[in-house]
């Protein structure tokens, strides 16, 4: 008895003529084409950043319907972040990853993950040469080419404290959305106006020191000099970059009273976090303390820019 349309000797031979359609026909046939490396997902209207800060400026800038995401909102310290399997793969799934890029490098695991280049916004590619600081006594010895070991010079990672640099920052965001999502120019274009407002009405409240005497501040790291450069306030740093530099806190006090006799200076700007044991005995020198609030993470009141008019304030108050 036949076994009809349905039977299985039916079936067999619907997959041999499908089999030979495809062989003889290849035309016939869509295939999907591998995605490259470069090729940039649109639509998905999000976005990854490597800081608060960076967070901060990119959401300004696009507003609610785009989601920004900060990954490393959760670590210890965004630039020694190293991302999950889970992390790059958001990565690789959003639109763009906003960065700081060469000459004030932030994200240390930018080295470690593939990345397509067309997905990376480097905000601090277009500043000046002067506006970058550098720490020229941070050595980092290694040894590559016929040189042999060296050191290079260390580029401080802070930009947006100083919000003249947050504006470079932005405009460099604001060209890179465009890129990718050129149906809202406009948008974003109003929008970047709106934040530059903000942030040079900041600029314009910080004092120049154009006063024949400096000030002098002893920092804890380059990290301020952002802001105790363009304020003219004659600075010194230390090299406390991490916790893990304050181990040995009676070598770190030591080091910090003798830049002290060598450097007479009643202040002590400290830039980051420092374990509260290393406080306490801070707290007991003869200097003035002022803590700068570097925007690694979302601040404890208010928003980005609060937190850029409360560092301005703390070193315009010095005496």
């Amino acid at each position: 008895m036949s076994d009809g349309i349905n039977g299985p000797g039916s079936f067999c031979l619907v997959a041999v003529f499908l089999v030979f359609v495809a062989m003889c026909f290849p035309g016939c046939v869509k295939t999907e084409k591998p995605s490259t490396s470069g090729q940039t997902e649109t639509n998905s209207n999000r976005i990854v950043a490597a800081s608060y800060a960076l967070q901060y400026l990119t959401q300004r800038i696009v507003g609610d319907d785009f989601q920004v995401d900060f990954p490393a909102t959760g670590s210890a310290d965004p630039k020694k972040w190293s991302p999950s399997v889970e992390d790059v793969s958001l990565m690789q799934k959003s639109d763009l990853i906003v960065v700081n890029g060469p000459g004030a490098a932030y994200a240390g695991w930018l080295n470690r993950v593939t990345l397509p280049a067309s997905k990376i916004c480097k905000t601090t590619d277009d500043f000046d040469l002067n506006d970058y600081i550098t720490a020229k006594d941070y050595q980092v010895v290694h040894a590559h080419g016929p040189e042999g070991e060296h050191s290079h010079p260390y580029f401080v990672p802070y930009p947006w404290l100083d919000p003249r640099l947050a504006i470079k920052q932005s405009e460099k965001i604001c060209a890179d959305l465009i890129r990718v999502y050129p149906e809202h120019k406009s948008e974003f274009e109003q929008s970047l106006e709106d934040l530059k407002k903000d942030l040079s009405e900041i600029a314009a409240s910080i004092p120049t020191g154009q006063s024949d005497t400096k000030n002098k501040v002893i920092s804890t790291n380059p990290f301020p000099k952002f802001l105790t450069k363009i304020m003219g306030l004659e600075d010194r740093h230390l090299l406390w970059m991490q916790r893990s530099d304050n181990e040995d806190q009676d070598s770190s006090i030591a080091e910090l009273e003798n830049l002290f006799a060598n450097f007479p200076a009643d202040h002590l700007v400290i830039g980051g976090q420092l374990p509260a044991s290393m406080m306490a005995r801070l707290e007991k020198l003869p200097v003035e303390i002022h803590k700068l609030e570097l925007l690694d993470f979302h601040p404890e009141s208010g928003d980005f820019l609060d937190a850029c008019k409360r560092n301005i304030q703390k070193l315009t108050n010095l005496k």
